[in-house]
């Protein structure tokens, strides 16, 4: 395991958190290891400080904030490494982080994607995320979440996607499901486009798996706010794009009705959450049908690159669950940051 690791950590005005994140990676036990962080036009000193404390970082610096997914290819274009992890700046990993994920990908020749362990920040025994689960109605969410954390994860296990908070993906199965020189979709600007990835590469073959010996604590949504109009919006928006581009045609003829159906019986709940979610969900829509031709051109593009039977590919996704549920999560999310 001497091969080259690159960590790409995106930056937004989140300076102690990311100061403490970038320790976390030069502190493992990996030998080789390089971290880029991407600043997106922060205004907190964060790159000063990064620079002074860790000059052998290197930083990429944009003049105003491009969103986790182009800043997120911003740094894998610049890494050199065979294997590249994605890092959240509110997260920390544990010493061995690197180490367990580069092991997982080296089990199999098929796999391209490692997901870790994360858990709260704030509490240690819960679990944020093991993973990803896509549903039919077009959207995905982080596996254990807001569980407490009883060994009920403890097994190395195929899953469908890595949360890209903490992830690695192969540089191989990168460059092969890339799209005009974007790994993550950067039209999304941020949420949702790891599912994207996760659901390209699955379509090309490449497999996942969870890791939970590479454990990493994570502050959840201390960027954007939980239940906030903006995450909102990119979450619907994206998750609407995500199942157009990726879906079977046969799944996008069966399911569209059904996907529109859900949505406008779980509007209400975005009424009561207030905070201009109604609105925001309303616009995602919007703006879905506005962009469709650009969506539908990068569909005509993913489709003919299937290599994965649909069967391989169809079995990650669940039916629906109950909107109260949904809910349930999105006010227990709200609150573990206060």
């Amino acid at each position: 395991m001497d091969e080259l690791a690159s960590v790409v950590i995106p930056n937004w005005n989140r300076h102690s958190e990311t100061l403490e994140c970038i320790k976390s990676v030069l502190l493992q036990d990996y030998a080789s290891v390089e971290v880029i962080v991407v600043d997106n036009g922060s205004t907190d000193g964060s790159v000063e400080a990064i620079k002074k404390i860790y000059p052998k970082v290197k930083v990429v610096e944009n003049k105003t904030n491009q969103g986790f997914a182009r800043a997120s290819n911003q740094g894998i274009r610049e890494s050199k490494g065979e294997y590249v992890l994605t890092l959240n700046n509110d997260a920390v990993a544990e010493k061995n982080w690197i180490t367990e994920l580069v092991k997982a990908s080296e089990s199999r020749k098929d796999v391209g994607m490692c997901a870790s362990k994360m858990v709260f920040m704030q509490d240690e025994s819960t679990i944020n995320s093991t993973g990803i689960i896509p549903f039919k109605t077009g959207y995905a969410i982080d596996r254990g979440f807001g569980e407490r954390d009883k060994g009920q994860y403890e097994l190395q296990e195929e899953v469908f996607g890595p949360c890209a908070g903490a992830a690695l993906y192969r540089r191989d199965a990168l460059e092969d499901v890339k799209l005009d020189e974007m790994y993550f979709d950067e039209d999304y600007f941020c949420y949702s486009e790891d599912a994207d990835l996760a659901w390209r590469m699955q379509l090309a073959g490449w497999k996942c798996r969870y890791v939970p010996t590479a454990k990493v604590r994570h502050t959840h949504s201390s960027t954007s706010i939980e239940g906030s109009a903006l995450k909102t919006y990119y979450m619907k928006r994206n998750s609407f794009a995500t199942t157009i581009k990726n879906s079977s045609t046969k799944n996008l003829i069966l399911y569209a009705p059904f996907i529109a159906a859900y949505n406008a019986v779980v509007f209400p709940f975005y009424l009561m959450m207030g905070g201009g979610s109604a609105t925001a969900f309303a616009k995602a829509v919007v703006d879905t049908l506005l962009s469709m031709k650009r969506t539908l051109e990068k569909r005509r593009r993913i489709q003919p690159q299937r290599k994965a039977e649909s069967k391989d590919v169809d079995k990650w996704f669940k039916n629906p669950e109950n909107p109260l549920t949904a809910l349930k999560r999105n006010k227990f999310a709200q609150g573990i940051n206060k």
